[in-house]
């Protein structure tokens, strides 16, 4: 918020490292320039089409126009190009994996719970036990899909002994999570998709034995996007019913306790109305 951090340094020194810049969506004269300049080999009607796609795909923003422009430069056919940034995030991602590799699909999954369960880092063990299970990996392969991931961009490693594996930027992370979790119907409508519901219907479920801070992470990661996807898609809740489901059906009273602990930690991110996936 810049109001409160210019309140909170208004009249102080070195408070901030450099100056405070406001940031603003690139204008449209300034987005096609770039599109265009990124665009410069190709030719004809075509550039032209794709030009006005990446405006109206990136909205000014310099991330997704990146993005766009990549997807475009690389080859894409413009008859099949993403409807919409989540769509194009995903394209993204798919097309800087391996098109013929036995591990592509296992790399989708570790990339996208790397997402999910920001921040990661590898000292957390019970992190890495997660996504080992959930995506049927060894400690090894999870360690070598993470540098396949790393060269290929997808996720940056940084810190003291490479602890610390990020989506960046933000935006592709919270673009990645409402990708998978979400699907657009037949009218056009987003909805859940059914790894959302089966994610969200197994953290309720299996909340008991799931280390707390793996239901931290995951339920901070969906109360983050909840902004995003109130604003723009009609989104992910299965949450506030399995969490009540799992209150009420407790036998005694540890379970009601730690179905209320669960309660409490998904508070910020129980999003409404509920639309499930047909």
């Amino acid at each position: 918020d810049l109001s409160l951090i210019e309140a909170l340094t208004r009249g102080t020194r070195n408070r901030l490292i450099a100056p405070l810049h406001h940031l603003r969506p690139l204008s449209t004269a300034e987005t096609t320039t770039l599109a265009t300049k990124a665009l410069e080999h190709t030719a004809g009607k075509t550039a032209e089409q794709a030009v006005d796609w990446i405006a109206r795909m990136s909205q000014g923003i310099p991330v997704w126009l990146m993005l766009a422009s990549k997807l475009i430069s690389e080859g894409s056919d413009l008859r099949d190009l993403p409807k919409d940034k989540w769509r194009l995030a995903e394209r993204y991602v798919q097309e800087a994996l391996p098109s013929e590799s036995d591990d592509r699909d296992r790399l989708i999954r570790v990339f996208r719970w790397i997402a999910i369960l920001h921040p990661y880092t590898r000292e957390a063990q019970p992190l890495v036990d997660f996504i080992c299970d959930r995506t049927s990996s060894t400690d090894i392969q999870f360690a070598g899909d993470v540098e396949q991931l790393a060269q290929r961009r997808l996720v940056t490693v940084f810190g003291v002994n490479k602890r610390r594996i990020e989506v960046r930027p933000a935006i592709l992370r919270d673009a990645t999570i409402i990708s998978w979790l979400s699907e657009a119907n037949d009218s056009g409508t987003y909805v859940v998709s059914p790894e959302g519901v089966a994610l969200i219907e197994h953290l309720a479920k299996n909340h008991s034995s799931i280390d707390r801070i793996v239901l931290q992470r995951i339920l901070s990661s969906l109360g983050r996007v909840r902004a995003i996807v109130n604003q723009q898609l009609p989104v992910l809740d299965v949450l506030g019913d399995a969490v009540e489901r799992a209150v009420s059906s407790a036998k005694d009273a540890r379970e009601q306790l730690t179905a209320l602990s669960l309660a409490e930690m998904a508070a910020p991110a129980v999003l409404s109305p509920l639309v499930y996936a047909s």
